[in-house]
């Protein structure tokens, strides 16, 4: 891992990509920068399974319990990004009609989220492709199943083994064709996604946009590379070119197809993808990380290496393609796996030794989602724990021991003027009660977050090369 890292700051170091790219946020070919070049770790929830079905009361994709105190208490977790779902269905749920409300909805979100501290990924969202089976994502009048009869596979199984209706004919022939864009389906798509980024360009509470979440290769299962070079290269390239026209602000988050990262976890890797070469200075690699054996067995075996293996996969797709690396989506599967606590510790454990930014599994006020740390509380004191935002230099090393509640960050100034900044929630330690320790010994302020419940740890930079490190702890 340590070699991985050097090896991307050398890459950095040594090609100029330093330079900056206009916008809110931009990228390095290592890090997401913010406009003063800081490098910037997203880390957050998403939200929320909920927004991915209509309310039955309401008809909106947006569910009643929604609210701006969302994101207040996100924020007083530690966060500072929420990747938020959205849908196809709900944004045009007829051919070139798009629904209004549904978009003043979104930028309401986008205000809310602001004025907590909060910043937006949004996330176009599917799963099985359309609720048609049983999932969720795209329009009725967008699927394309050639009229194959649907039997659902996992339905009456085990609600656990709902992916397995990827693998039926109508959903494998429903994607075949959106891939092949066929009667302009793909079009279709593509403009949705232009009118949301045209809507939000210059939006200082978004990031950017995760173009499709977990998208399947349809019939090619066992032709993955093939479909990654013919068919989902492409297409990224397309999408990417026709909304980086309209919004040059924001960052491109772009999955590998969901066999890579949920079925082979890092195993899948490398992809079929050559570089990006829409967006350039605005992509970043998200894939998702659910360990497959404890998505099957729902038993945590303790074998943190293997999260380590596949991390360290991920990281090296990232370093080929020359982009930073988002986990899109990661959690502990339903919220009921055996040995779930070291779970969740093992894999924050791994984030932090690749400085990896990332987006938990999910924030719902739902009581029957146990994915969500607001219904499984237990998750909260492992999830609540200082967390770097902003970074004035080089990142080096970044640890956080669940036992003893100490945090470490290690960097390297890059310029001098510029702050770095780590959220510090108050039910961590309130200021007057943590313990900050530098070497080298340094000033430092605190600073109250824009939500309650969290405070800004801040340290400005006053050199360029010195190295830092900054330890939190409670008193």
């Amino acid at each position: 891992m340590e070699l991985i890292l050097l090896a991307f700051i050398a890459s950095w170091l040594g090609s100029g990509c330093g330079q900056k790219n206009p916008g809110l946020f931009w990228t390095d070919g290592q890090w997401m920068r913010d406009a003063q070049g800081r490098v910037f770790i997203s880390r957050g929830l998403n939200l929320s399974d909920d927004n991915k079905f209509p309310s039955p009361i309401t008809g909106e994709f947006i569910p009643g319990w929604f609210h701006e105190d969302c994101f207040s208490e996100i924020a007083s977790w530690g966060f500072n990004t929420v990747r938020f779902v959205l849908t196809w269905e709900g944004l045009e749920p007829e051919p070139g009609q798009y629904d209004e409300r549904y978009l003043e909805r979104l930028e309401q979100a986008a205000e809310w989220a602001r004025a907590a501290g909060i910043y937006l990924i949004f996330d176009m969202h599917q799963d099985i492709y359309a609720r048609k089976f049983y999932g969720d994502g795209a329009p009725e009048w967008a699927i394309l199943d050639e009229g194959l009869y649907y039997l659902p596979l996992g339905d009456g199984v085990s609600p656990d083994l709902w992916y397995l209706n990827y693998t039926t004919p109508a959903v494998e022939k429903a994607f075949d064709n959106f891939f092949e864009n066929k009667n302009g389906i793909q079009d279709h798509f593509i403009e949705t996604w232009r009118r949301v980024a045209e809507r939000f360009s210059g939006n200082p509470a978004v990031v950017g946009y995760d173009l499709i979440n977990e998208p399947f290769p349809g019939s090619r299962l066992i032709q993955l590379d093939d479909f990654d070079r013919e068919y989902f290269q492409p297409f990224y390239e397309r999408l990417i070119s026709s909304m980086f026209q309209v919004d040059s602000d924001h960052l491109f988050f772009f999955e590998p197809n969901a066999m890579r990262t949920n079925f082979l976890a890092g195993s899948g890797f490398p992809s079929g993808f050559s570089q990006i070469s829409a967006g350039q200075g605005k992509l970043v690699f998200a894939p998702h990380f659910y360990d497959p054996e404890v998505t099957v067995s729902l038993d945590y075996d303790g074998e943190i290496s293997r999260l380590e293996r596949n991390m360290d996969l991920l990281d090296r797709e990232a370093l080929r393609l020359q982009v930073p690396i988002w986990v899109g989506e990661w959690g502990v599967w339903g919220g009921a796996v055996l040995h779930g606590d070291k779970f969740l510790a093992d894999q924050l454990t791994v984030y932090d030794r690749s400085f990896a930014s990332y987006s938990f599994w999910d924030y719902n006020r739902n009581p029957a989602d146990y994915a969500s740390p607001v219904n499984s509380t237990w998750m909260l004191d492992i999830l609540i724990r200082p967390q770097p935002s902003y970074i004035a230099g080089v990142p080096m090393a970044l640890h956080y021991d669940v036992e003893t509640g100490k945090f470490e960050l290690k960097f390297k100034e890059e310029k001098p003027g510029l702050a770095s900044e780590i959220l510090v929630p108050t039910r961590f330690c309130r200021p007057g009660d943590c313990r900050v320790e530098m070497e080298p010994d340094r000033s430092y302020s605190w600073e109250a977050g824009k939500s309650q419940g969290v405070n800004i740890l801040k340290i400005l930079s006053n050199s360029k090369g010195t190295e830092y490190i900054i330890r939190i702890s409670k008193n």
